[in-house]
């Protein structure tokens, strides 16, 4: 998958210890509008399938009129590259210069299985082209977890982490559905080389606003 897939896909379908208290609440952040932000080094693994990396994320995205939970957000990923059996090649979006993806959809604040405050990401079906040969269309969800500010404090930053181990998001449910990044990969004459697969993403997003912020979680 490419930059785009590593922002997608989300899920809930478990039973937990306390689900009525982990999900009594949404969790949402009140004084803000509008954002920016920037990540790190990302990347997504899929079994089979090569791993897809970025070296940077830039970021917008607006709240709802009215709105402290959802909204519309943009990504744009630059310097991505397929990595696989030993090779490696740039990926780009229809229309972008090799070694950038961009995607846009959704998000929502959410309280998370694990009762933490969290964002849920939903962003429309991305594909890369990798070579100019091979596409990975990447669709669904993920959730990512708020590590700050802490619940009740008030911030310009807000910091959220895409964790997985291999290809298993760390979290994956919310509201008993199950939420997940699903890729599937063919050639540019259109065939289809295998199955869907389920991809994880390992990324860290900062987002930013001109004035601060507050992550209410009850």
């Amino acid at each position: 998958m490419n930059k785009k897939m590593m922002l997608l896909g989300l899920a809930v379908a478990a039973v937990f210890a306390h689900p009525a208290a982990a999900w009594a609440t949404e969790a949402h952040v009140t004084g803000i509008t509008t954002f920016t932000g920037t990540g790190g080094t990302a990347s997504t693994q899929a079994t089979g399938e090569p791993e897809f990396s970025a070296i940077e994320t830039h970021i917008t995205g607006t709240f709802d009129s009215g709105s402290s939970t959802t909204g519309a957000i943009a990504l744009d990923f630059t310097e991505v590259k397929a990595h696989f059996l030993g090779f490696t090649t740039e990926c780009h979006t229809a229309g972008q210069v090799a070694g950038t993806v961009t995607t846009s959809g959704t998000f929502h604040i959410i309280t998370t299985s694990t009762n933490t405050p969290g964002i849920l990401l939903t962003p429309v079906t991305t594909t890369s082209i990798c070579a100019n040969a091979l596409r990975t269309e990447v669709k669904g969800s993920v959730i990512g977890t708020i590590t700050s500010p802490e619940c009740g404090n008030s911030s310009n930053e807000l910091t959220v982490s895409f964790a997985s181990t291999g290809t298993t998001q760390t979290d994956l449910e919310y509201t008993g559905i199950k939420y997940d990044l699903v890729g599937n990969t063919e050639t540019s004459a259109g065939a289809t080389t295998g199955s869907p697969f389920t991809t994880g993403l390992k990324a860290s997003m900062t987002f930013s606003s001109s004035t601060a912020g507050t992550l209410s979680c009850t």
